[in-house]
């Protein structure tokens, strides 16, 4: 399955369809911007970015979007993009809008770490400063992520 948003609908929605494009399905119905779906590794549920607090916040909803909706993560950070989810499928990492990369324990919603200096929790992951004009990357397990930045 593919999973894609689209203002087709008049604002943008999370729809996920089969590699043909066939079975197109919108699975999210908001007044507020949907967007940016990622696959879980497990195949299990889709992580989503949504301004329905006033703020971009990270969504999780199951492959159906008919379970349980659950806000992941909440205050403050902003304009986050680039999701981007561990092989097995606990944490995802993602950029907000100071251009930091940040690790969020999906099970609690509870951010681990972000590349600003600022740990609020066990570091699982190295990651070094990132700059501005970075890009994360798969993670490649519970110790390393690549990225990469623009040199000034």
């Amino acid at each position: 399955m593919i999973a894609f948003y689209s203002d087709r609908d008049g604002n943008p929605e999370i729809y996920i369809m089969n590699p043909d494009g066939s079975d197109q399905r919108r699975l999210t119905y908001s007044p507020f911007e949907d967007s940016s779906p990622d696959w879980s590794r497990d195949g299990s549920h889709i992580a989503f970015i949504s301004d329905r607090t006033g703020e971009e916040e990270i969504y999780l909803v199951d492959q159906t979007g008919q379970g349980e909706w659950k806000q992941l993560t909440n205050g403050g950070l902003g304009f986050r993009m680039h999701l981007e989810w561990s092989p097995d499928s606990k944490h995802i990492m993602f950029s907000d809008k100071f251009m930091r990369l940040n690790l969020v324990e999906v099970a609690s919603g509870t951010l681990i770490m972000h590349s600003g200096g600022s740990i609020l929790g066990p570091i699982i992951v190295s990651a070094l400063m990132a700059g501005a004009g970075h890009r994360t990357a798969a993670l490649l397990d519970a110790r390393l992520l690549p990225y990469a930045r623009r040199k000034p």
